[in-house]
């Protein structure tokens, strides 16, 4: 995958956190507030808490210390290439 189309999917799924993590608030207190007992709100933020950690899996299972280390000493990966 070309690095700028990594770059552009990694900042997609990072958008959806925040989405997710709405969710956790509203949902509860709206769609879930018929539930009577606990296990409603907890299995749904159980199963949010999983779709955060799966996005982060995705965006770091391409990290490698390969490309860490091709950078200069100091600068971040895509630093640098703007002159």
């Amino acid at each position: 995958m070309q690095p700028s189309v990594r770059k552009s999917a990694h900042t997609w799924l990072l958008a959806t956190v925040p989405v997710i993590m709405l969710a956790m608030f509203v949902v509860p207190y709206t769609l879930l507030r018929t539930v009577d007992t606990w296990y409603g709100s907890a299995l749904f933020w159980t199963l949010a808490t999983l779709a955060v950690i799966a996005v982060n899996v995705a965006v770091s299972a391409g990290w490698s210390q390969d490309e860490a280390a091709a950078e200069p000493e100091g600068q971040l990966p895509g630093q640098g290439d703007e002159h």
